[in-house]
């Protein structure tokens, strides 16, 4: 059974922030002090020997990041093609080896869309804001990006990192290895929606996307193509949608169905 609130161990990153010296300019001037910051790992990615990346990236969660790279590459279709990953963070490196030959696989988990009743406006917006209640490490750092994926019964899965396309990455790995099929749930991110972002939520295959920042020209086109309901600047209980508005339920079947279970146990149904 699928385990929800999966997502990057605190402790764990906790342990990968770093107190560096620092200078603070502020109302008594400039006066020596201390800032919390998170680790950046460079990362070496070779795949049946061939060395094929170089990311930066935190250094946890670093297989689902690698998943995530190979499928949203292309390298591969789904975590069997995957034989063998050797992970070593202290000498940054990883180590994969595949079936068959790289770039031969088609990546799309795109699926049939339906409207799915539970994604009103009051679930996005009560959503945003568990979201972003849950990203302490952004708020005592300022240095992480983070990507979600919830669906009518709450949250499944969150994962963060100083890159944005890493935290969709790792979110991308991870429902490749619990084999999940997100075209009923919905992507929640911290920031910027740019192609990039969007190009991957293709490749998941989710519902829509839903941020507190900005898309680009870009973006709002491939999801308008892609059948993806976009929503950015979600924050103080408002937001904006960019495309597939009709994706969006107005909440009614919900309550209807609320109704019919309130009768139906009143006359024993």
């Amino acid at each position: 059974m699928l385990e929800r609130s999966v997502s990057s161990r605190v402790d764990e990153q906790e342990s990968h922030c770093l107190r560096a010296p620092s200078f603070h300019y502020g109302s008594t001037g400039l006066t020596s002090s201390e800032s919390l910051v998170v680790q950046e790992l460079v990362v070496r990615l070779l795949v049946n020997g061939q060395h094929v990346d170089t990311l930066t990236c935190s250094p946890w969660n670093v297989e689902e990041l690698i998943y995530g790279r190979l499928y949203f590459n292309g390298v591969i279709g789904q975590v069997s093609d995957v034989t063998d990953m050797r992970i070593d963070v202290d000498a940054g490196l990883v180590d994969v080896s595949i079936s068959g030959t790289l770039g031969d696989t088609s990546n799309s988990l795109l699926r049939k869309r339906s409207v799915l009743p539970y994604v009103t406006p009051c679930w996005i917006i009560d959503n945003m804001a568990r979201f972003e209640m849950n990203s302490g490490l952004f708020r005592r750092t300022g240095g992480m990006h983070g990507a979600a994926i919830v669906d009518v019964g709450g949250f499944l899965a969150r994962f963060d990192d100083v890159g944005r396309h890493n935290a969709m990455d790792k979110l991308v790995g991870w429902c490749l290895k619990n084999r999940v099929d997100a075209s009923g749930k919905v992507v929640l991110f911290s920031g910027r929606v740019p192609w990039g972002i969007i190009d991957r939520v293709v490749k998941l295959g989710a519902y829509a996307i839903v941020s507190p920042g900005a898309p680009t020209d870009m973006s709002i086109k491939t999801a308008d193509q892609n059948q993806i309901m976009l929503v950015g600047f979600t924050k103080n209980g408002e937001f904006n949608i960019y495309s597939h508005r009709e994706l969006l339920s107005d909440g009614a079947e919900v309550e209807r169905r609320r109704c019919l279970r309130a009768v139906h146990g009143v006359h024993g149904i």
